[in-house]
C-alpha cells in the first residue's frame, strides 16, 4: 500500500506542474492591457558628434585679375576698330552680418586706355574707379557644416543683390558694363548667384552669374546677363563657431531623384555659317530703259570678308525657341539633346542699285532680299555645382557641340523706273553644315515642392570650329530663359 500511495502522490504532483504551462498555451496574453511602464524602449546608438568650425567676422580680399590686355572689340567698325585696355586690382572687404548673411564693399581702381568707336588716333589714358556694394545670403552654409566641408573664408554658395558705381576721366565703367562713352559717372544693379571658395590657406575664388541693369538718372536703361570672377589673396579674422543644428530626417524630396527632363527656352540663336567659295553673284552692269539710267554694283566676293558675303554669314536672332530633353546619368551629371530653328529675311546690302532719270539725283533702290535659316541640334553635358538636390536654387555648367544646318536664299527683283516689281531677275540658294562648340552656365529655381518644374536661365559663349586653326572668328554669346520639367523619379 505504501508503494501505491507514493505513486499516486507523484502523479498528482506532475499534473499540478503541467497545469500552468497548458494554461499559457491556450490563453494568449492580453496585450491591450499593458501599461506604459511595462514597454521596453529600443536602445539607440549615440549620435556622432556634429562638426564645429570657425566662422569669420570679416575677410579682406585682393583680386589680381582686374585687367584686359591688347584691346577688346567694342566697335563693329572694321577700318578703325576701337579698343580698350585696363590694368588694375580689386580690393574688397566682406563682413558677417548674421550666421548666413554678409555685406561686401569692393573698390576697383585701374589705369585705362580707351578709343571711342570710329575715332582714329592714339587711345587716351586715364584713371578709372569702380565700386560695388553687395548684400549676400549664404544659403548652404549650415549644410556644408553638417557634411564637414570647409567653410573658412565664407566658403559657400550665395544669392546677392549688388549696386555698382563707375567714375572715370576718359570713361565711366560700372562693374557689369564696359565703357560708356564720355567721362563722368554711371551706375548699375544686379541680382547674382555665386559661389566662393578658399584656394589653399591664403587664396580665394569668387564667381557669380545673374542679371544686371544699367541705370541712368535712376532709370533702367538696359538689362543683360552678368558674370564676374575674382581670383586673388584673402586674409580673414576668425571667431569660434557654434554647433551645427541636428540633421533632419530625409523626406520625399531627398529620397527621390529625377531620371528624365524636358525644357523649352526662348533666347539667342547666334551661329556663323560658311558656304561655297564659288562667286554666286552676277557681274555689275549699267543700262538705260525708258529714259531711266540704272547702275547695279556687286562688291567683289571674298571668302574671308566679315560682312554679308555668301562665304561667311552670321545668323543672329534673340527670339528663337529652343526645345531640349535629357537623361540623368548620376544625380549631378546629365546628357541632353536639343533642337533650335530660326529663319529671317532681311534686305541685302552687298552692293547697291542706283536709278535716275536724265540728270536727276540718283535714287538708291532696295530690290534684293536675303533669306536665312538655321537648324541647330546642340548635344550637351550638364553638371550640377549645387550638391544638394533639395535646394530650390541650382547652378550648373553646360557645354558641348552643336551641328548647324544652314541655308541662304537670294532674290533680286526687276525694276520699272523707281518702282520695284515682283518679277524675279536673279535667284540662287546655298546650303551648308557647320559645327560650333559652346560652354556656359545655367541657373534654375524650382517652383514646386517636389522640384519637378523649374524656371531656367542659361548664359554662355560659342565658337565656330570651321576656321579655328586658320582664321578663328570671334566668340559669340548666348542667353536663354524658359521652363524645365523633371520626371521619372526613382
Amino acid at each position: 500500500m505504501s508503494a501505491l500511495y507514493s505513486l499516486r502522490l507523484a502523479g498528482l504532483g506532475l499534473l499540478l506542474g503541467l497545469a500552468p504551462r497548458a494554461g499559457a498555451q491556450t490563453t494568449p496574453t492580453d496585450t491591450t492591457r499593458l501599461h506604459y511602464g511595462e514597454e521596453v524602449a529600443p536602445v539607440r546608438p549615440p549620435a556622432p558628434p556634429l562638426p564645429v568650425q570657425r566662422l569669420e567676422r570679416g575677410q579682406w580680399k585682393l583680386g589680381l585679375n582686374n585687367f584686359i590686355v591688347n584691346g577688346y572689340p567694342f566697335s563693329q567698325t572694321k577700318d578703325v576698330p576701337a579698343f580698350y585696355t585696363r590694368y588694375g586690382l580689386h580690393l574688397a572687404y566682406e563682413r558677417r552680418l548674421g550666421r548666413a548673411w554678409s555685406g561686401q564693399l569692393e573698390v576697383s581702381p585701374a589705369i585705362t586706355h580707351y578709343r571711342p568707336d570710329g575715332v582714329g588716333g592714339p587711345a587716351p589714358a586715364g584713371a578709372q574707379v569702380r565700386a560695388q556694394l553687395q548684400g549676400r545670403y549664404y544659403y548652404n552654409l549650415e549644410r556644408r557644416l553638417r557634411l564637414g566641408h570647409r567653410t573658412a573664408g565664407f566658403s559657400a554658395n550665395y544669392v546677392a543683390l549688388a549696386l555698382g558705381l563707375g567714375v572715370g576721366e576718359a570713361l565711366a565703367e560700372t562693374p557689369f558694363y564696359l565703357p560708356q562713352t564720355g567721362s563722368g559717372t554711371a551706375s548699375d544693379a544686379a541680382l547674382l548667384y555665386g559661389l566662393q571658395r578658399r584656394l589653399g590657406r591664403h587664396g580665394f575664388v569668387d564667381a557669380a552669374v545673374g542679371v544686371s541693369s544699367l541705370l541712368r538718372a535712376g532709370r533702367v536703361q538696359q538689362v543683360a546677363p552678368a558674370a564676374s570672377l575674382r581670383i586673388g589673396l584673402a586674409l580673414s579674422a576668425t571667431e569660434p563657431g557654434s554647433e551645427a543644428p541636428v540633421v533632419a530626417p530625409p523626406d520625399e524630396v531627398t529620397s527621390l531623384l529625377p531620371r528624365y527632363f524636358v525644357g523649352l527656352q526662348l533666347g539667342d540663336a547666334r551661329y556663323h555659317t560658311h558656304y561655297s567659295r564659288a562667286n554666286p553673284y552676277p557681274a555689275s552692269y549699267q543700262e538705260t530703259v525708258n529714259g531711266y539710267e540704272k547702275y547695279v554694283i556687286y562688291l567683289l566676293y571674298r571668302p574671308t570678308y566679315n560682312g554679308d558675303a555668301i562665304g561667311w554669314q552670321a545668323y543672329d536672332n534673340d527670339r528663337t525657341l529652343y526645345l531640349y530633353g535629357g537623361y540623368y546619368l548620376t544625380p549631378r551629371l546629365a546628357v541632353q539633346l536639343g533642337v533650335q530653328y530660326g529663319a529671317s529675311t532681311e534686305p541685302f546690302g552687298l552692293g547697291a542699285v542706283g536709278v535716275r532719270k536724265g540728270y536727276e539725283d540718283w535714287h538708291t533702290i532696295q530690290n534684293r532680299d536675303f533669306a536665312l535659316y538655321v537648324l541647330a541640334t546642340p548635344v550637351q553635358v550638364r553638371y550640377a555645382l549645387t550638391r544638394a538636390f533639395q535646394r530650390h536654387l541650382q547652378v550648373e555648367v553646360v557645354g558641348g557641340l552643336t551641328p548647324v544646318w544652314s541655308g541662304v536664299h537670294f532674290r533680286e527683283y526687276e525694276t520699272a523706273g523707281y518702282a520695284v516689281t515682283d518679277r524675279v531677275k536673279t535667284e540662287f540658294k546655298r546650303t551648308a553644315l557647320g559645327l560650333t562648340a559652346n560652354l556656359g552656365g545655367a541657373l534654375s529655381y524650382s517652383l514646386d515642392r517636389r522640384r519637378r518644374l523649374q524656371a531656367t536661365v542659361d548664359y554662355g559663349v560659342q565658337q565656330d570650329l570651321h576656321n579655328l586653326l586658320n582664321e578663328p572668328e570671334p566668340w559669340t554669346t548666348y542667353a536663354k530663359v524658359g521652363l524645365r520639367y523633371r520626371f521619372g523619379y526613382r
